[in-house]
């Protein structure tokens, strides 16, 4: 599972803009896909120049099979506004073995 929490900044705009989503994800280090871990709702609040208050998230059950170096990416779908995101960030990855361990032969 995930674990993290984020506060936003989206620039300014009329009601009827579209907001910015963006999404979190785990890559290979060396390219390749990755595996989704959350996508944020649609941000439209908060472009007055203060950061929301922290959004909570806590994803699990994922079943991510990790067999190389992996990094975190946060990719921005921005739509008629731009985002900022506070940093730093802290993410908690919860791994577990499999429930069946193939036998050595």
């Amino acid at each position: 599972g995930v674990a993290f929490s984020y506060q936003y900044l989206v620039g300014p705009g009329a009601a009827s803009l579209s907001g910015t989503f963006f999404s979190v994800s785990l890559v290979a280090s060396c390219g390749g896909p990755g595996a989704l871990l959350y996508v944020s709702p649609e941000l439209i609040d908060y472009s007055s120049g203060s950061y929301s208050p922290p959004v909570p998230v806590s994803v699990a059950g994922l079943n991510i099979a990790v067999t190389s170096k992996t990094a975190i990416q946060i990719r921005f779908n921005n739509g008629q506004r731009s985002a900022s995101l506070l940093l730093p960030m802290t993410f908690t990855l919860q791994w577990s073995l499999p429930t069946t361990i193939a036998p050595v032969t």
